[in-house]
């Protein structure tokens, strides 16, 4: 009865362990990113879309994600062939919020590669009965995608890349964390 007992206990420590694990931080990622050298700046111009439907909100997350510790400097522009990040509103039907497609060199949808450009959008039929809180929301989290972040589900983060609204409408620590492991200070 005692060896049982102990075999017992040994499988439930085990069991706890392994259920306690860490999720890796690449969970958290699509796999791809733009080109970077760790430890220089990595600058993003991103467009604002015509006609200016939540041109404020755009605007804002990236203001969000410049004012973060991390190597990316977004900055708004005119000119979509420097832009790395367009921004598209429009209604496009169905019940999501955004969407990220990120490309590579020759125009190829792709996640896992090496990023030339990211088009990130919002669907106005949605978000019209939104506040301008999620709106700023959604673009911070669609920019988040086009950098390589991908969505995080653990419960236990905090993070503007977790999907819905979640109080908050800029990067959280953990996003920051995933931001700098992709692209590195040094």
């Amino acid at each position: 009865m005692k060896r049982f007992a102990w075999r017992l206990m040994a499988l439930a420590s085990a069991l706890t362990l392994a259920l306690s694990a860490v999720v890796p931080a690449q969970a958290h990622y699509f796999g791809g990113r733009f080109p970077h050298t760790a430890g220089t700046w990595l600058y993003l111009p991103y467009t604002n879309p015509l006609p200016y439907v939540y041109a404020g909100n755009i605007s804002q997350a990236g203001s969000n994600w410049y004012n973060t510790p991390t190597r990316l400097i977004p900055y708004s522009t005119t000119d979509y062939s420097r832009s790395k990040l367009d921004f598209y509103t429009g209604s496009y039907g169905g019940d999501w919020w955004g969407m990220a497609q990120n490309y590579n060199a020759v125009g190829k949808l792709c996640y896992t590669c090496t990023y030339q450009w990211s088009n990130l959008y919002m669907n106005v039929s949605t978000l019209k009965y939104e506040s301008g809180s999620v709106r700023t929301k959604v673009a911070t989290h669609e920019a988040g995608h086009g950098f390589g972040l991908a969505h995080t589900t653990d419960w236990w983060y905090s993070s503007i890349m977790k999907q819905g609204w979640n109080g908050y409408s800029t990067p959280q620590r953990h996003d920051v964390n995933d931001v700098n492991n992709l692209y590195k200070y040094g």
